[in-house]
């Protein structure tokens, strides 16, 4: 989690791409995995900083249509279908608030999340087909 206050810079962008990448080896150890990363075009992600980070971590970037928020993996499924159970309650701190994430996380099944990105490899295998055309919103 963030800390409450901070925004998402270049600075922070890159310490958590060095995290993710730690993180993929550890739970991948022994095992061959590709270094692709899917992300929008916000400016912590496009800075020549977070291109350079990105480059020495050995990741590949899909380019991404500008204004393509279906493309994005977070919007394209996770935040809508997280909406649903939070949708009409107040939370009277944060930790509340991450407390019925984390459990909203927990009693979804797997197998949703695995479904949900091979979609989202659908909709990215239909942007390329297309030349990078705006692919149209789909129902998750």
């Amino acid at each position: 989690w963030l800390p409450q206050g901070l925004t998402i810079n270049s600075d922070r962008y890159c310490a958590s791409l060095c995290t993710l990448k730690c993180k993929i080896q550890q739970c991948r150890k022994g095992k061959w995995f590709r270094n692709v990363l899917l992300h929008d075009n916000a400016r912590p992600h496009t800075s020549q900083q977070a291109q350079a980070e990105l480059q020495s971590l050995g990741f590949t970037v899909l380019p991404h249509p500008p204004y393509s928020p279906n493309l994005v993996p977070s919007d394209y499924a996770l935040f809508r279908e997280m909406k649903n159970p939070l949708r009409g309650h107040r939370f009277p701190d944060s930790d509340a608030l991450h407390d019925a994430v984390r459990e909203w996380v927990r009693d979804t099944p797997k197998q949703w999340f695995h479904e949900a990105i091979w979609k989202l490899l659908e909709r990215w295998q239909r942007c390329i087909d297309l030349h990078g055309e705006c692919v149209e919103r789909a129902e998750v």
